[in-house]
């Protein structure tokens, strides 16, 4: 049986993460993952998650980022997957008939296939947590 679900869909095109900023940000700072619900500011080169909406008194602590995804999906993993990986679909379980995730190389791979960014990450055949389109 297929364990597979949307966490959170938002029919306006973007989701809110609640994360935990590892790094002083201020409100609209574009923020990167760095750990599993974790940001710090993001950086020249960097893929930045979202853009910080509620922010802490102290850091480290606990707020707010808009994403650009509208899906929080908890979804398998095709191989180990860290948080702030981007991800692309993967092969498909034989036994449970589950779609998986698999890391997107932005070297090698056509922007097309980018589903979106690893939030929680998972070893392979583990659940992972993340915000696709």
């Amino acid at each position: 049986m297929s364990q597979q679900k949307i966490l959170h869909n938002n029919d306006h095109g973007v989701a809110n993460a609640t994360v935990t900023f590892k790094t002083e940000v201020m409100e609209f700072d574009h923020v990167v993952l760095v750990g599993d619900r974790e940001c710090s500011l993001a950086t020249l080169g960097s893929r930045p998650l979202g853009i910080a909406t509620r922010v802490p008194d102290t850091f480290p602590g606990s707020g707010s980022v808009q994403t650009e995804f509208p899906n929080y999906v908890y979804v398998k993993c095709g191989e180990t997957i860290a948080a702030g990986d981007p991800v692309k679909l993967g092969t498909t379980d034989p036994t449970t008939k589950e779609q998986k995730y698999i890391k997107f190389n932005p070297a090698t791979d056509n922007g097309i296939y980018e589903l979106g960014v690893c939030f929680v990450g998972g070893d392979v055949d583990e659940y992972g947590e993340f915000y696709v389109r």
